[in-house]
């Protein structure tokens, strides 16, 4: 350890030494950052495979938006009669 510390003693004190020093710096940012994605990435795999994997979900959607559609429409029925 001692080595390491010696040497990048004498490096920062160099311009080489502080513009390596800065870029270490920047590493775990970057090593977050890279993580982060990749874990976005897994999750947005991960739901369309269970979409796919999932085809009820889809006709579930599609029984809905009918419901709402029906529900709308007799809705309008009786705003119709009542209006007449």
């Amino acid at each position: 350890m001692a080595p390491v510390y010696a040497l990048m003693c004498n490096a920062t004190e160099q311009p080489a030494g502080q513009y390596i020093q800065h870029m270490a710096e920047m590493v775990p940012p970057l090593v977050q950052a890279t993580v982060s994605t990749v874990e976005i990435n897994k999750q947005a795999m991960q739901q369309t495979q269970n979409l796919l994997h999932a085809p009820m979900y889809l006709q579930n959607a599609i029984l809905q938006a009918r419901q709402c559609l029906g529900q709308s429409r007799q809705m309008t029925v009786v705003a119709d009669r009542e209006w007449s």
